[in-house]
């Protein structure tokens, strides 16, 4: 009786966890059936916007082409004796640093106090 009732209790929780595995199972190959799918359709759309942008050219040769050319540029950015230029001759960022620390140095040696100013030692005030 007992047991006979523990096996059928066991036979069944056994069916449903059978059950909800292959239902798992099932959903996550959908899942990576369906992801397999959208790359695929993505692949081939850029493929075709692709072909579209360039037409019948050999992307990868375009970018060993610009690749050659910004060496080249690089070479030329040195001059005659071998020397790089500052990077301010290139770089806007740089060159607004360099700006900056140009103007600090011209305050440096100068008063901060305005000779001009003739309320003597009277302090501020906002009425």
């Amino acid at each position: 009786g007992t047991a006979r009732a523990t096996a059928a209790t066991a036979a069944r929780a056994a069916r449903t966890a059978f059950r909800a595995g292959a239902t798992t199972a099932g959903a996550v190959r959908s899942l990576s059936d369906a992801r397999r799918e959208f790359r695929t359709g993505m692949a081939e759309r850029e493929a075709q916007l692709r072909h579209d942008l360039v037409g019948d050219v050999d992307v990868d040769a375009i970018r060993a082409e610009r690749a050659g050319r910004r060496a080249a540029a690089r070479e030329a950015e040195h001059d005659a004796h071998g020397a790089v230029p500052p990077a301010w001759h290139r770089d806007p960022e740089a060159r607004d640093a360099a700006r900056a620390a140009r103007a600090r140095k011209g305050w440096a040696d100068e008063p901060t106090d305005d000779p001009a100013d003739d309320d003597g030692d009277l302090p501020y005030s906002f009425y």
